[in-house]
């Protein structure tokens, strides 16, 4: 599940970056995409790691790491 968080993570940081070269002559949509960006990265940076220390996968329920 963590995985595909962070897929969807990565995909809306691109369509931000989309946006922000489609901006150069348009100020509110350039801001808006600077909002989606910062909005993205806040995720990135909330969302857990893949994996944690000694390999153990975040996925599983029953990992005492």
């Amino acid at each position: 599940m963590i995985q595909r968080v962070r897929q969807e993570i990565e995909l809306i940081k691109q369509s931000a970056e989309s946006l922000l070269q489609m901006s150069e002559d348009w100020p509110s949509l350039r801001r808006n995409a600077q909002i989606i960006m910062i909005f993205a990265r806040l995720l990135d940076f909330i969302t857990p790691p893949l994996e944690v220390e000694h390999g153990r996968d975040t996925e599983d329920p029953h990992s005492l790491s």
